[in-house]
């Protein structure tokens, strides 16, 4: 199947979930090494629903804040623009897992992006918070198949549990695997390149132009 294929079969989905523009916008902030927090907080700002759950998420025992934190200019000072970011991300992402991927896919999601974040820290790259990011997308590709065939995915899951390969038995029922479908994805949503690459090259690394990342 080639990437044309992919991609019909990505633009005939009805319910595809849409990034929030305020993602995309938000990150393009956050590329802009002379952008103010007052601009990044703008913006979030749009965004209520990404507010509310930005702010929720920050007061919870996960961050242990001495203060009630009640403004996202609040949130942004104490965090730092990269943990904003990914939790501009996380609670942008976590509907459309839960509503197509379930709990199961969720989960899995947040704990490996929390995983990643923890190795690219004990590496001591600069770059540790990206890769939280890329931990929390790599199987977003996964939610094009829920919504395309679910009978399909069950037998997928069927074949796993008996030792098969995830993306040998993807291709056979689909004709291409999460990861490939994860990339047209996020080439959907216009985000970086980075993490499109992350997606599609995360159970082969070394096709990346950043194999270590």
């Amino acid at each position: 199947m080639t990437v044309n294929d992919i991609k019909r079969i990505i633009q005939q989905l009805p319910e595809l979930p849409a990034m929030p523009n305020v993602v995309a916008i938000a990150l393009d902030v956050m590329k802009d090494p002379k952008a103010s927090v007052k601009k990044l907080c703008d913006v979030i700002s749009n965004d209520q629903a990404i507010t509310t759950e930005i702010l929720k998420v920050v007061n919870s025992a996960y961050y242990g804040l001495p203060q009630q934190i009640s403004t996202i200019n609040q949130a942004t000072a104490l965090l730092g623009f990269n943990k904003v970011r990914n939790l501009i991300l996380s609670c942008a992402v976590k509907p459309m897992l839960m509503s197509h991927g379930g709990k199961t896919l969720w989960e899995h999601s947040i704990k490996t992006a929390i995983g990643a974040d923890l190795i690219g820290k004990s590496l001591g790259r600069s770059d540790a918070d990206e890769c939280f990011v890329f931990g929390l997308l790599h199987d977003v590709g996964k939610i094009v198949f829920e919504l395309y065939n679910k009978s399909a995915v069950q037998e997928v899951d069927r074949l796993v549990t008996f030792g098969a390969d995830r993306s040998a038995a993807e291709k056979m029922m689909f004709g291409f695997d999460h990861s490939e479908a994860g990339d047209e994805l996020i080439t959907k949503w216009r985000l970086p390149k980075m993490i499109r690459s992350c997606v599609k090259y995360h159970h082969k690394p070394h096709l990346s132009d950043s194999p270590v990342l």
